[in-house]
């Protein structure tokens, strides 16, 4: 056990959960601080799937379409009802990909081709 001063100044006795449950903290906010360090702007390619774009795909075997947005690789506060990371199994495979493209995209244990028909 652990005697620590609060925010009020009055003492507490921190047990090891709690302790454990503060440097597991302290860790995950070193880590979203190493992240935001480690950030850069890049600019977007035209016409070609990337980061910020809302794209939209056809299956090609089934005709269905599915529009979604390309985010960051932690989707941690989605900006766009539709929004998915670029590391996504869906969005990984289009990134680049221009209109009119094909990719294969794996989902669960099928594959499926995708043909980009729009891209904002």
């Amino acid at each position: 056990m652990q005697i620590k001063e609060i925010m009020t100044g009055e003492p507490v006795v921190v047990g090891p959960e709690e302790q454990r449950q503060e440097w597991t903290l302290s860790d995950r906010l070193q880590d979203f601080i190493d992240m935001k360090d480690d950030a850069e702007i890049v600019e977007g390619r035209a016409n070609a799937v990337d980061i910020g774009c809302q794209v939209t795909v056809r299956d090609t075997g089934t005709g269905e379409q599915r529009t979604f947005v390309v985010g960051s690789y932690q989707v941690l506060d989605q900006q766009h009802e539709n929004e998915i990371s670029y590391a996504a199994p869906l969005a990984r495979p289009l990134m680049g990909a221009s209109i009119g493209k094909e990719r294969e995209v794996a989902i669960g244990d099928r594959t499926v081709v995708y043909r980009v028909v729009g891209i904002e």
